[in-house]
């Protein structure tokens, strides 16, 4: 047990390391220090960092609302990673330094992804708490809302915008296709959520088959 937590000590020190140096080259590579904050990408790495930060030094297990926060970073960072590779990259290669990218986009996602596998108790997920899950990313729906009211702007390209991604431009394509792209990405992070919980508890059954068989 204590070569695991050893194991899993430099594991988390790994995740973090490449999580903060992507972190700083994001903000630093990539325009305007709050106009990088502002995007999900960077919000959910830093929920990464400070989580997974928490976690290294924490003496002993996590309780029940932690692991549920854990699961909530850690869908969080899923869907920057989805989200990246199937919606944004292809329209925006080219713009984004290599390591940057690389490092908000895929290490740290797979990185926290594996460490579930590799560490995490299993079936200690529960359904009841997806709803929660969901807040992060509606939430930054709604500061992203906010930030282009009150002047905040990203450029792309020399392209000056009021939204950090095409999907909830209101001004580039109207309110009702960003409702309906909200409604898909909301549907897509619940599905995500209740895939997440289901595998959660199918390893613990699949466990006891095997114990019983053995």
């Amino acid at each position: 047990m204590d070569k695991i937590k050893k194991w899993r000590k430099g594991y988390l020190v790994l995740l973090l390391i490449g999580n903060l140096i992507g972190v700083c080259l994001y903000l630093f590579d990539e325009g305007p220090i709050i106009e990088s904050l502002s995007y999900f990408t960077i919000i959910s790495n830093i929920l990464v960092f400070f989580f997974f930060t928490y976690v290294l030094f924490k003496k002993g297990e996590l309780n029940q609302k932690e692991r549920s926060m854990k699961a909530a970073v850690t869908i969080s960072i899923m869907v920057t990673f989805i989200v990246f590779q199937t919606l944004l990259a292809p329209t925006i290669q080219g713009e984004l330094s290599f390591w940057d990218s690389f490092l908000c986009h895929t290490y740290t996602p797979l990185l926290v992804l594996l460490d579930y596998f590799l560490f995490d108790k299993k079936g200690m997920l529960k359904y009841r708490d997806i709803p929660y899950w969901l807040s992060i990313p509606l939430g930054y729906f709604v500061y992203a809302n906010l930030y282009a009211l009150l002047g905040g702007t990203f450029t792309y390209d020399e392209t000056t915008t009021r939204y950090p991604y095409f999907f909830i431009n209101p001004d580039l394509i109207g309110w009702a296709m960003v409702l309906v792209f909200v409604l898909i990405l909301s549907l897509f992070v619940v599905g995500l959520s209740f895939l997440f919980v289901f595998v959660d508890h199918k390893i613990v059954q699949e466990k006891k088959v095997i114990e019983k068989e053995t």
